[in-house]
């Protein structure tokens, strides 16, 4: 069975419970590049083999996690087993968190080319992952982030002038949110990609001119960081509203650990 973002929630809700409950498992991988032979010295412990091994396949990339678990029936007399293939990818998960590099292998890629290797889902539908000491700096990120903007909420008092150059677009933007307010549907409006400084005017104008609007700024669907619009209706919904984004962020920044979920299953699972 194989494993990518779009079915990983519902295998992993799967794995809690066949993994705990397994007799045994069986693990495989397949990596960007692997150990150059000729580091392993005949005369080498198994230790340092072990070492030698692990310290260069630390810059090489798992990919792809096989896993199968076997469960005994006891009235068959016999296993069973369910197999899952793991196309594994790690991402930058915001512009400011780690951006992951690699190293990798002509070989290695050639191999598994040649066998097939779908690398289009790999890049395109690889299952993210986030190490432990990668998550403590995104939670200190999305802390100091939700803080700064409580302070600058309580600081904002004046308003900036917009300057005459942007003036047409900000009518233009509020013109188009006047619209959307006055019908029921769509839930939301996207507006257009703009940098950091319209988008602080448009919060502003935003927050003067329409009082049931709430605005948000979030990664759409192509990646991108984009304005949204939606309805607000008064100062209750409005809380909601903030309070429901900063859950989202939160589930967001966890979510972040991804496939370190299944290995963490299989570490702590008494097996």
């Amino acid at each position: 069975m194989d494993v990518t973002r779009e079915n990983f929630r519902a295998v992993l809700s799967e794995l809690k419970n066949t993994i705990p409950s397994c007799q045994f498992l069986a693990i495989d991988g397949e990596f960007t590049g692997l150990l150059v032979g000729d580091k392993i010295n005949a005369y080498d412990s198994p230790a340092k083999q072990f070492s030698k091994m692990r310290q260069e396949s630390m810059e090489y990339l798992l990919i792809e996690f096989g896993l199968c678990v076997f469960h005994y029936n006891k009235e068959k007399n016999s296993f069973t087993h369910r197999g899952y293939n793991f196309y594994v990818f790690p991402r930058q998960f915001s512009q400011r968190s780690y951006d992951p590099q690699f190293r990798c292998s002509s070989s290695s890629l050639s191999f598994l080319i040649s066998h097939g290797f779908d690398f289009n889902k790999l890049f395109k539908d690889g299952i993210h992952y986030t190490t432990d000491s990668q998550m403590e700096p995104l939670r200190a990120n999305l802390e100091e982030k939700q803080k700064l903007r409580n302070i600058k909420s309580l600081l904002q008092t004046e308003s900036i002038p917009i300057p005459d150059i942007h003036v047409p677009l900000i009518e233009d933007i509020c013109d188009r949110i006047e619209k959307f307010l006055a019908v029921k549907e769509p839930k939301e409006l996207q507006l257009d990609q703009y940098n950091g400084y319209v988008r602080k005017l448009l919060y502003q104008e935003v927050g003067k001119r329409f009082p049931h609007a709430y605005l948000e700024t979030r990664t759409a669907s192509d990646g991108n960081r984009t304005m949204f619009v939606m309805r607000s209706d008064g100062d209750e919904n409005r809380k909601k509203l903030e309070e429901d984004k900063i859950n989202k962020e939160i589930n967001e920044v966890e979510e972040a650990t991804g496939f370190c979920e299944v290995i963490n299953l299989i570490s702590l699972s008494v097996i």
